[in-house]
């Protein structure tokens, strides 16, 4: 069973329903407001203020139709005690999604996509915007075949924006049971190179990724590795050096910068750090020797937490960035380049 699906035993069927047509519950239990957003008139929970707020009310029938048709029933849920944070998009943020996926409305996304889009603005966790801090959180979003959940990245330099697409423009609507935050986009399932940019430590690998992408072989053919991190129907780990971890390898190889390698070059590194086919956690780390993009190998070392590549080079887990978790990939950051054995 999934981890971020409702125990629907916790509650009776009786009250389940209750709780769907009901709303603010007097001290003396003798009447229910219905869920209807003009008889909401002091919200309580999360559910009552989204359901009171008419900008929300894409994000609203969207929760309906989960509520009605799968089984994580949002509503219900956000109605009784917890502790859970909520960036919820207003309208104008879903019409734009809209025109950019070319449909006309919620009831048109299929629900499986549906779903995840909802659930990767939910966090498990009461957190204000003064608590927040720039890095990683987990959302409700899962991958299907992993059951992991989604990562998102959240950047509080200048206001808070998640994943580097969707901002903050009213924070800390406080619920008896978590806080809302208003969002001016939807924020769309990541992908690898959507939570890798964001980062300002993977900010040498993109620049490598970058020039990588420049080489023309012979065939008038680039490597389109950019391209590849951003398919979300790939199945990926990546184990991204850090920007430490680049600054060793300019000064092994003599060169002041990135643009001073070869693309080829480049091309055949950023290789050695990716592997196609598997999603390899750190709970699921085993004594193995791993296949790389272009058929190099590395071992994984699971009691030290290291990598070594054909040439002796070994790499350490940066724990601080680790089981980053894309709609296409699993992230690792290491703290050394790994290299080909020809190079």
């Amino acid at each position: 069973m999934k981890n971020n699906k409702i125990i629907k035993f916790l509650f009776t069927g009786l009250l389940a329903s209750l709780l769907l047509v009901s709303c603010n519950l007097p001290e003396d239990d003798a009447v229910y407001i219905p869920f209807e957003p003009e008889l909401v008139e002091n919200p309580e929970t999360i559910t009552q203020f989204i359901i009171f707020r008419d900008d929300l009310s894409i994000f609203e029938s969207a929760m309906r139709i989960m509520e009605e048709e799968g089984d994580v029933k949002l509503l219900s849920e956000l109605n009784i005690p917890g502790g859970t944070t909520v960036f919820a998009p207003t309208n104008d943020a879903f019409q734009q999604f809209f025109t950019k996926n070319g449909i006309d409305e919620i009831e048109d996304l299929p629900y499986e996509d549906l779903e995840s889009v909802v659930l990767n603005h939910i966090v498990t966790g009461k957190f204000l915007s003064s608590s927040l801090s720039s890095g990683y959180v987990s959302t409700r979003a899962f991958r299907e075949d992993t059951d992991q959940n989604l990562s998102m990245y959240v950047e509080v330099s200048n206001g808070v924006v998640l994943n580097g697409e969707s901002k903050v423009t009213t924070a800390d609507v406080e619920a008896n049971n978590g806080v809302l935050h208003i969002v001016d986009s939807v924020i769309g399932l990541p992908s690898n190179v959507t939570l890798i940019e964001q980062n300002p430590d993977f900010s040498s690998f993109l620049e490598a990724l970058t020039r990588a992408d420049t080489f023309v072989n012979e065939e008038g053919n680039s490597p389109e590795l950019e391209n590849l991190l951003r398919n979300l129907d790939r199945k990926l780990t990546l184990f991204i050096p850090n920007n430490a971890a680049f600054s060793s390898l300019l000064s092994e190889l003599g060169v002041a910068s990135i643009q001073e390698i070869e693309p080829e070059t480049l091309v055949a590194v950023l290789a050695m750090h990716i592997v196609n086919g598997k999603f390899i956690n750190s709970e699921d780390l085993e004594l193995e020797t791993v296949e790389t993009l272009r058929g190099n190998t590395i071992d994984i070392d699971p009691d030290n937490l290291t990598l070594k590549d054909s040439r002796g080079r070994v790499a350490n887990f940066d724990v601080d960035f680790i089981d980053i978790q894309s709609a296409g990939g699993v992230i690792h950051a290491i703290d050394k380049v790994l290299l080909n054995p020809e190079m």
